[in-house]
């Protein structure tokens, strides 16, 4: 290619990428950037085959390609997104290096698309490359470490790994406890994780002790009316349910619907399920028929929400039938336990154990109607 060619071709490539940069949407994995996108997707990849064959704009290419991995995962075309990623960082590690920051994100970007495509693996792997890197960069702690030891122990508690992952969400702990003191969202957040990963590990005196700081940075940080201190709330309910402290777990769980009944109003789901944990404390208490009650209210709640044939309004059914049957009220229970599986066979199929405890209920209850001979 002749020099005053290369040049003008240069310079209209350079003029194309920078339009590009200005007009085509920077975060396009929402649908509502799709449309603007979409007009400009073509240009994108013709634009940058040229400015690889000039060999120019290799930062502005790493942008393009991320752009368009964006792009591919918003449309859930992990494949496509993977490529994309792919070349971003074969250009970023051959301007700055293997180690370096913008090679470090590109990782966490790859290892964000790996986890929703389902592949735990190369995201751990992604995201232990990212924070070997960051480590390699900065002495000390950084933000991003946080961050990384964060995203492992989420990764590495959807494979079932719970000991890796509550030494990841330890660590994160430790680097967000430094850079940003105990009572931060940060912190309530590792804890609550911490909580969870102790709780599968049946380490439930450890997982207290983490759920009930979480609770008490939430009420912190947020105050005593929000979605974050209902959750930790319930947490710890359950927590406490699990192992016999059923009045504790009472007064938390009420505590629960107080705060959502703020937030949501009283006809809202997560105001079902309070009333619905509620119950299953109360009758575990032996307290039957306030936890029938409370039943009831969850059964309203979801019937007016979701209508009649929906998997919550049958559990509700099958709850209220159990209550029934305790209390010798055979006939109404077995309509509600008709009227469970009815619902449970529709929407889980008769092979579900949903479907199977109810049904056993039922001959149970009909078993004892029978009269004596």
């Amino acid at each position: 290619m002749r020099r005053q060619e290369r040049h003008k071709r240069t310079v209209w490539i350079e003029a194309v990428i920078k339009f590009l940069l200005q007009n085509v949407p920077d975060d396009p994995k929402y649908a509502s950037a799709w449309p603007e996108f979409e007009r400009f997707h073509p240009h994108l990849r013709v634009a940058i085959k040229h400015a690889e064959r000039l060999g120019i704009a290799a930062l502005d290419r790493v942008e393009l390609w991320q752009r368009i991995a964006r792009y591919q995962t918003g449309r859930l075309d992990h494949d496509r997104a993977t490529r994309a990623y792919g070349s971003a960082l074969a250009i970023a590690t051959e301007v700055h290096g293997q180690k370096s920051e913008e090679v470090a994100q590109i990782h966490r970007q790859m290892a964000t698309n790996y986890r929703a495509q389902g592949n735990l693996q190369q995201a751990r792997i992604s995201y232990e490359t990212a924070l070997a890197i960051g480590r390699q960069l900065r002495r000390g702690v950084h933000k991003n470490m946080a961050s990384d030891y964060f995203s492992l122990g989420c990764v590495a508690m959807e494979l079932g790994d719970y000991a890796h992952a509550r030494q990841y969400y330890s660590s994160a702990l430790e680097a967000d406890l430094k850079l940003e003191g105990k009572f931060s969202e940060n912190a309530g957040r590792d804890y609550t994780y911490l909580g969870l990963v102790s709780q599968e590990l049946g380490d439930f005196t450890a997982a207290w002790e983490y759920y009930r700081q979480a609770l008490e940075i939430c009420e912190h940080v947020f105050g005593e009316v929000h979605e974050r201190v209902s959750a930790a709330a319930k947490n710890l309910a359950g927590l406490l349910q699990k192992i016999g402290d059923l009045a504790n777990a009472k007064q938390l769980y009420k505590r629960a619907i107080e705060i959502d009944i703020q937030l949501h109003g009283d006809h809202h789901p997560d105001v079902a399920q309070d009333y619905n944990n509620l119950g299953i404390t109360e009758e575990g208490m032996g307290v039957q028929l306030s936890a029938l009650t409370h039943y009831k209210k969850a059964l309203e709640i979801n019937r007016s929400v979701y209508g009649d044939m929906h998997v919550k309004v049958a559990i509700n059914k099958n709850n209220i039938a159990n209550i029934l049957r305790n209390e010798g009220e055979l006939v109404e229970a077995e309509k509600h336990y008709k009227d469970a599986i009815r619902v449970f066979h529709k929407t889980l199929g008769k092979h579900h154990e949903k479907t199977k405890t109810a049904v056993r209920n039922l001959k149970r209850i009909q078993e004892e109607s029978k009269p004596a001979d």
